[in-house]
C-alpha cells in the first residue's frame, strides 16, 4: 500500500452535507488526503469514489443503514477492506449546534494533492 493510498480518505453525504464539512476540515489539518464529494449523494455514488480514488477509509454522513449499504457495496466491488465510518449531526443538533461552520474563515474543504 502506498503513503499516498494510506492517507486518502473520501467524505460525502447522503443528505446535507454539514457534518461532512467538519470532518473534511479536520482531516485536512491533520494531514490527510481528503476527497470532499459533497452532500446528496447516493451510496452507489460514494462507493463508485471511493474505489476509483483507491482510498484506504470512507467518512459519510448519514446513518448507520447508509454505513451498512456502502460497507456492502464496497464489498462486492471488492475493497471490503476499506475503512468506513459515519458522522451524524443529530446530536450536536440536540445540544444547540446549529452552525457547524461559525468561526470556520472557509468551511468547505478542497482536494489536497
Amino acid at each position: 500500500m502506498s503513503l499516498a493510498r494510506s492517507r486518502r480518505v473520501v467524505v460525502g453525504s447522503c443528505g446535507d452535507d454539514a457534518a461532512a464539512r467538519l470532518v473534511a476540515r479536520a482531516l485536512l489539518m491533520s494531514g490527510r488526503e481528503v476527497v470532499f464529494i459533497g452532500g446528496d449523494q447516493s451510496i452507489e455514488q460514494v462507493a463508485r469514489t471511493v474505489v476509483s480514488e483507491d482510498a484506504a477509509a470512507v467518512v459519510l454522513d448519514g446513518s448507520v443503514d447508509d454505513l451498512g449499504r456502502l460497507a456492502a457495496r464496497l464489498e462486492e466491488a471488492g475493497v471490503g477492506h476499506v475503512t468506513t465510518s459515519v458522522v451524524d449531526l443529530s446530536d450536536a443538533n440536540a445540544a444547540g449546534v446549529t452552525d457547524p461552520t461559525v468561526g470556520m474563515s472557509d468551511p468547505t474543504p478542497h482536494r489536497t494533492a
